[in-house]
């Protein structure tokens, strides 16, 4: 199989962002003695905002609007935001190579790239297309496709790295080699039936597809 681009997801694969909004999530519910709404904010996980928003607020019902702001109070304290691990040594490798790299995430574009810039990793990637670029989000195919459209190079000479079930439905219908590194949810029977690569971590992952990265993280 010959490798002609990369795509990756941004919050929960490249950045580890899940799981501080999941820890703030379930503080605020804790804090306004809504223990029943422990964990909710999983079924959002790597759906577009409009979506998750939806979803939340079909789940809090009348609590919806004291717990976001619980919940934006105890994020706007969060100031770090930190790289998965082996993020700059998968990067770095696949440089060396120069392979072009994408980024297709849920979120809106201008943010998705502010956040990049923020851990340094922005100048890795030709292409970044938020959630706002398309019509339907993840887990249909459109973001996939069309962030392979950018690259222009066929789906099926191009890898896509995915921690959630949706993101990874996504990459799996658009005809991309997909490999999952699950962050927050493991996979059910579901996502295990699908056929897709699994791996534990980026790393791991790109041992997967063949390829003889280091193991230690490098630098920038």
């Amino acid at each position: 199989m010959e490798y002609l681009g990369l795509i990756f997801d941004m919050d929960g694969t490249l950045i580890d962002s899940e799981r501080s909004y999941h820890i703030a999530f379930n503080r605020a519910v804790l804090n306004l003695g809504l223990p029943q709404y422990l964990d909710m904010y999983l079924f959002s996980v790597g759906l577009r905002k409009d979506l998750s928003e939806e979803l939340l607020k079909e789940k809090l019902g009348q609590d919806y609007d004291r717990v976001c702001r619980v919940w934006d109070e105890i994020m706007s304290y969060e100031k770090e935001i930190t790289l998965k691990p082996g993020v700059k040594t998968v990067l770095n490798f696949f440089r060396s190579l120069k392979l072009p790299m994408a980024v297709a995430t849920s979120s809106h574009t201008v943010y998705a790239k502010e956040r990049l810039a923020q851990v340094g990793i922005l100048k890795n990637f030709q292409v970044v297309v938020g959630g706002d670029k398309v019509d339907r989000p993840k887990p249909f195919p459109d973001i996939y496709t069309k962030t392979v459209a950018l690259l222009k190079i066929d789906p099926r000479n191009c890898v896509a790295f995915e921690d959630s079930p949706a993101g990874t439905k996504s990459a799996i219908n658009s005809g991309c080699i997909t490999i999952q590194i699950p962050d927050l949810l493991p996979p059910d029977r579901e996502m295990l039936s699908l056929g897709h690569k699994i791996a534990p971590d980026l790393v791991s992952a790109v041992y997967e597809l063949g390829f003889n990265i280091p193991r230690q993280e490098s630098g920038t």
